[in-house]
C-alpha cells in the first residue's frame, strides 16, 4: 500500500486554515505552486481550481517577493497586497513560512488572509486625485428650457480649484458662481453640452484672491448629469508665458520648429529682423529652407526628433531673406510646445569671425563673446590697485597697443590723458559712489596708433558679495568723428556756406547775448547793415560764379576791418551785418563804416576782370536805437535804404524819420507799379543829328514818369527801383512796343532808337517781343535801333551774340551804348559787326579842357570809320563841342545843343520843319 502524500496530510493538519493556504517553491526566480487552497486560487488566479489562464500580475509580483525574503532570510515574511477586482479594492495580508522538506529543496507555506477592508476605486480616486470633479443636474422651467445647472457632487480637488469650501458650492446653481470674463460664453457651451450630449474642451482663466488661475475643462454628459472636470494648468501657462517672455525679448534671433517636419512654428522679433523674412514667410518655411541645399541632409540629422542639447558644434550656413549667406553657431534644446515634440534653436551669427576667433569663442562663457564683440572698448580694472584685467578687441584697436603688453597696468598707461590731472582720481570718485550709479564722461587721451581721440566713458563699480569694490567697469566709445561731424553740423547750422561768416540765425543769438549783457552792464554796441553797390550788375554780367568770389572776397575784407571780439555776418544775397561790441562812441561805430567802406571800394578782380562795386551801410546804436534784435536790425536797415537813396557809397545814422522816408519809397514803388499797369508812363523822344549833312536821322526813345501828385520824376530815381523789383522787363517792353508805333508815323527815312537793359536782354522772349512790336506797328525793321551796353557781352557772351544776330537777320540796327566805359574791350567789335557805336557823354563834356578825352574821341572815331561803323557823340552841348567832334570825325551828334528830348507833340512839330531845324542848329 502506497504512502499518503506529504501534502495531504500537512494540508490536513492546518485545520480551518487549510483554505487559505498554499505550498510553492522557487526555481531561480520563476514560481512554482506545488499545492494551491481554493481561496488562494481564487486570490491569485481569479478561480478556484487554478486553471484560469489570466494570472494576476499584481498579486503574482507581491507573492514572488514575499516568498523570496522569507526564504532567503529562512524567517517568516509577511506583507499587505492590495488586489482590485471590479472596481473594488481589497486589501489581504499575505503570510509566509518557510519550509525543510526530504525531497531536497526548500518550499514555503503561504497564507492568504481574509480581506482587512473592502473598497471602491472610483471613490477612492474621486475623493482622493487633486483634479475636480463637478456632477450637475439640469434646471429647467416648467415646460421644459433648461434654465440653469446645480451642483450635486463634488470632490475636494473641485472645491481647492475653485477657492471655495464644497459646502458653499453643493446645490449652488452655476449661474451664481465666478466663471471669469467668458462666464456667458461657458454657460452657453455647458447647455448645449446638455442639450445635445457629447463632450467639450475648454480653458477658463480668472482671478481669485488677486491671482490669476487657468482650469482645463472637460465635460460630457453621463444619463441626465452633466460630469465636469478641472484640471489646474496654472503653472504650465505660467512657464509659458515666461517663456514667451524669454523668446521674444531675447537679442539673439531664435525660432522653434516641429520635431519631426522641422516647419517653424514660432520666431522672435530679432530672428525676423537679422534674416530679412516677415514673421508670415517665416510660418510658411521649414528649417531647410534658410539653409544651402547641400546642408539639409546635415539639418535634418541634428534637427530631427532632437533629444539631447546641441551647443553650437559646428558653424552652419543660412540663407537670409536677399540671398547673402552667414555663418551661424546654434544651440539647440528640445521641448514640448502644445503638447507636440518641438525644438528650441538659437541662432549667433559669426560671419565676420575667422574660424579662430570661432573656435575661441567656444570655449569661453556668453559674457565673453559679447563683450569681445561691442563695437566699443570695454575695460575691467582692480579696484584696488586699478589695475587692467580684460580689454576687449575693439579697445586694442582703439589704443593701437596688443592687449598683452596693457593686461596688468594701470589706468595711467590705459589713458595717457591730454588734459592734466592722474587717470586714478576719476576711478576713486567711482568706487566711492555709495549708491552704485555710474560716472559717465567724455575724456580726450592720446594714442599710440591713432592720436588723439575723444571717449565717451561710462564707468561703474562691480561689487563682491560683501558689497565691496572688487572691479571697476568701463565703457568707452570712441566718438571723435561723431563730435566732429556734429560741430561741422553746428558751424552749417550758424554760417553762410559759401562765405563761411555767421549767418542771420546766428548774428540773432549773439545780438540777443549782447542786449541781455547791457542789462547788467550798460555799455555801447552798434549794429551795422552793408549792402553792396553794384553787386547785381556782377550777377547779370560776369554771371553767379563771380557773383559768388565777389562775396568771398568782402567777407575776407570785412573780417579784415574788425576787431576780434566784433562779428561780421552774412544775412543773404549782398546783405552783410555787422556787430561791433562795446564802442566806445557812435563816432567810432561812425570810422568802422567809414573804414568799410574804403576797402570795399578798392577794385575786385573777378575772372580776369577788374570790377568796382563798393557799399553803403546803416548804423543802430544800442540801447539808444532799439532794445530787441529785431528793432535793431530793422532801424539799422532803414539806416542803409537812407544811405543808398542819398548816395551809394556812404554810410546814415539811424534817425527818427527814416522810416518815413522809407515808406515813401516804398509808396514810391507802388505808384510806379500802378502807373505800369494804367498807361500813365511816356516816352520822350531825343534827335540825333547827322554832323555831314546837318539833319536828323533818328530820334531816341526816352521814358519819363509824370507822378499825378509829384509831378515828374527823375528816371535817376525810378529806374533803379524798377531795376530792383524787375519791373524793368515789362517797361522796356512796352517802351519797345510804344516807341515802334510812334516811328510809324515820322517820315519814312527817320529811325528811332531804344535801349535795351541787360536783364531784358536776358528774356526768352526778347526778338518774339521785337518781331510783335514791329509787326503790330507796320514799322520797317531798318528803322530800329536797337542800342545794347558793352555789359551784355560779358556774361553768355556766346549765347547773347547768337541773340544779336537774330535781331540783326531781322533787319534792325544793333548799336552799343556808352562806349569807353564799365568793360570795354575791343573784341565785342570784332565778334559782333555793330552798326553804330555812341561814344560816352563823359568825354564829349572835358574835349576842350582833357587832351586824353580828345585822344579817346579820335581813337574811337578812327576805329569806327576803319570798320565802317557810324559814330555818335552824346551829350553836345557847345558849339565848340560840335566843331570838335566834327574835325575828328564823327558821324552824327545828340545833345542839348540842337535839342532836349521832346514830348511826342513837340517832336511831331519839329519833325514837321525839318530844313528850318537844321539851320537853327
Amino acid at each position: 500500500m502506497a504512502l499518503p502524500r506529504y501534502e495531504d496530510v500537512a494540508l490536513g493538519t492546518l485545520g480551518r486554515f487549510a483554505d487559505s493556504t498554499a505550498i510553492v517553491r522557487l526555481d531561480g526566480d520563476e514560481l512554482s505552486i506545488v499545492r494551491i487552497a481554493p481561496h488562494v486560487a481564487v486570490w491569485l488566479h481569479g478561480a478556484a481550481d487554478g486553471q484560469s489562464p489570466r494570472e494576476r500580475s499584481d498579486c503574482t509580483r507581491v507573492l514572488r517577493q514575499v516568498v523570496h525574503r522569507a526564504l532567503q532570510t529562512g524567517r517568516p515574511a509577511q506583507e499587505a497586497a492590495s488586489r482590485v477586482e471590479n472596481g473594488v479594492v481589497e486589501v489581504h495580508q499575505i503570510l509566509v513560512l518557510p519550509l525543510e522538506t526530504h525531497w531536497g529543496f526548500p518550499v514555503a507555506l503561504v497564507h492568504v488572509g481574509e480581506p482587512e477592508s473592502r473598497s471602491s476605486l472610483v471613490e477612492q480616486v474621486y475623493h482622493s486625485t487633486t483634479e475636480g470633479i463637478l456632477a450637475l443636474i439640469p434646471v429647467r422651467d416648467v415646460d421644459g428650457a433648461l434654465q440653469d445647472l446645480q451642483i450635486v457632487a463634488l470632490n475636494a480637488g473641485a472645491a481647492t480649484l475653485m477657492r471655495q469650501p464644497a459646502s458653499a458650492l453643493l446645490w449652488q446653481h452655476l449661474s451664481a458662481i465666478r466663471l471669469g470674463s467668458r462666464a456667458e460664453d461657458i454657460v452657453t457651451r455647458l447647455h448645449a453640452v446638455v442639450e445635445t450630449g457629447g463632450r467639450i474642451h475648454f480653458e477658463l482663466d480668472y482671478v481669485v484672491d488677486q491671482r490669476e488661475l487657468f482650469l482645463k475643462v472637460a465635460a460630457s454628459t453621463l444619463g441626465d448629469l452633466l460630469v465636469i472636470t478641472l484640471v489646474d494648468i496654472t503653472e504650465l501657462r505660467t512657464r509659458e508665458a515666461s517663456f514667451r517672455m524669454m523668446f521674444e525679448a531675447n537679442p539673439l534671433p531664435m525660432w522653434v520648429c516641429d520635431a519631426a517636419s522641422l516647419r517653424f512654428l514660432d520666431v522672435n522679433a530679432a530672428a525676423v529682423e537679422h534674416y530679412g523674412y516677415s514673421r508670415e514667410r517665416f510660418l510658411t518655411m521649414t528649417a531647410l529652407d534658410i539653409r544651402p541645399e547641400a546642408d539639409h541632409a546635415a539639418v535634418q540629422a541634428v534637427l530631427t526628433n532632437r533629444v539631447s542639447p546641441y551647443d553650437g558644434e559646428q558653424i552652419w550656413r543660412h540663407i537670409k531673406a536677399d540671398g547673402s549667406s552667414i555663418e551661424i553657431l546654434p544651440y539647440i534644446r528640445s521641448l514640448i510646445l502644445r503638447g507636440q515634440p518641438a525644438v528650441l534653436v538659437a541662432s549667433i551669427d559669426v560671419t565676420q569671425r575667422r574660424l579662430a576667433e570661432a573656435e575661441l569663442r567656444k570655449t569661453r562663457s556668453f559674457l565673453d563673446t559679447v563683450v569681445e564683440n561691442i563695437p566699443a572698448m570695454v575695460y575691467v580694472q582692480d579696484a584696488v590697485a586699478h589695475r587692467l584685467l580684460l580689454l576687449n578687441r575693439s579697445g586694442e584697436e582703439l589704443l593701437g597697443v596688443p592687449r598683452t603688453e596693457l593686461i596688468g597696468e594701470t589706468a595711467h598707461e590705459l589713458f595717457l590723458a591730454a588734459e592734466k590731472g592722474p587717470a586714478a582720481s576719476r576711478e576713486e570718485r567711482v568706487l566711492l559712489t555709495s549708491d552704485g550709479g555710474a560716472l559717465v564722461e567724455e575724456r580726450e587721451i592720446n594714442t599710440p596708433a591713432n592720436g588723439k581721440r575723444l571717449l565717451h566713458i561710462k564707468q561703474l563699480s562691480v561689487a563682491d558679495e560683501a558689497g565691496r569694490p572688487q572691479y571697476l567697469l568701463g565703457i568707452a566709445e570712441d566718438v571723435t568723428e561723431r563730435r566732429a561731424v556734429e560741430a561741422r553740423i553746428a558751424h552749417m547750422a550758424h554760417h553762410d556756406p559759401l562765405t563761411d561768416l555767421p549767418n542771420r540765425a546766428y548774428f540773432r543769438e549773439r545780438l540777443c547775448a549782447v542786449l541781455e549783457r547791457q542789462q547788467r552792464r550798460p555799455d555801447q554796441s552798434a549794429v551795422l547793415c552793408l549792402d553792396l553797390n553794384g553787386f547785381k550788375g556782377i550777377n547779370d554780367t560776369l554771371g553767379h560764379a563771380a557773383g559768388d568770389a565777389v562775396l568771398r572776397v568782402v567777407a575776407e575784407r570785412l573780417r579784415a576791418c574788425v576787431r576780434a571780439e566784433d562779428m561780421v555776418a552774412r544775412l543773404g544775397g549782398d546783405e552783410f551785418a555787422i556787430l561791433q561790441e562795446s564802442a566806445s562812441s557812435p563816432e567810432a561805430a561812425g570810422h568802422l563804416a567809414a573804414r568799410l567802406v574804403e576797402h570795399l571800394a578798392r577794385p575786385f578782380t573777378v575772372l580776369g576782370q577788374e570790377v568796382v562795386i563798393g557799399a553803403s551801410l546803416g548804423i543802430a546804436v544800442l540801447p539808444g536805437d532799439g532794445t530787441t534784435p529785431d528793432l535793431l536790425l530793422n532801424n539799422a536797415d532803414l539806416a542803409l535804404y537812407q544811405a543808398k537813396a542819398e548816395r551809394r557809397g556812404t554810410f546814415r545814422f539811424f534817425e527818427a524819420g527814416m522810416n518815413a522816408r522809407v515808406q515813401a519809397r516804398r509808396a514810391l514803388e507802388r505808384a510806379l507799379r500802378e502807373a505800369l499797369n494804367t498807361g500813365a508812363l511816356e516816352l520822350y523822344y531825343q534827335p540825333l543829328m547827322n554832323l555831314r549833312e546837318n539833319r536828323i536821322i533818328a530820334c531816341e526813345a526816352l521814358l519819363r514818369w509824370r507822378h499825378p501828385e509829384r509831378g515828374f520824376i527823375s528816371p535817376a530815381e525810378f529806374i533803379p527801383i524798377a531795376e530792383e523789383t524787375g519791373l524793368i522787363a515789362p517797361i522796356g517792353e512796352w517802351v519797345l512796343r510804344e516807341a515802334c508805333r510812334e516811328a510809324s508815323t515820322w517820315p519814312g527815312e527817320i529811325k528811332v532808337a531804344v535801349n535795351l537793359s541787360p536783364l531784358q536782354f536776358r528774356q526768352p522772349g526778347l526778338v518774339p517781343a521785337v518781331v510783335s512790336a514791329l509787326a503790330n506797328a507796320g514799322l520797317d525793321p531798318k528803322r530800329l535801333e536797337l542800342e545794347i551796353t558793352e555789359s551784355v557781352l560779358l556774361v553768355d557772351s556766346d549765347a547773347n551774340l547768337a541773340v544779336l544776330h537774330r535781331l540783326r537777320d531781322l533787319g534792325v540796327r544793333i548799336a552799343m551804348d556808352d562806349f569807353g566805359t564799365g568793360y570795354s574791350s575791343l573784341s565785342y567789335l570784332r565778334a559782333f559787326p555793330f552798326d553804330k557805336i555812341k561814344i560816352d557823354q563823359s568825354f564829349v563834356r572835358e574835349l576842350g579842357a582833357n587832351r586824353h578825352c580828345a585822344a579817346i574821341v579820335r581813337a574811337v572815331a578812327g576805329l569806327g570809320a576803319a570798320l565802317g561803323i557810324t559814330t555818335v557823340a552824346e551829350g553836345v552841348e557847345t558849339a565848340e563841342q560840335r566843331d570838335h567832334l566834327q574835325q575828328e570825325g564823327c558821324d552824327e551828334m545828340q545833345g542839348y545843343l540842337f535839342s532836349r528830348p521832346l514830348p511826342v507833340a513837340d517832336l511831331a512839330r519839329l519833325l514837321a520843319q525839318p530844313e528850318e531845324t537844321a539851320q537853327a542848329a
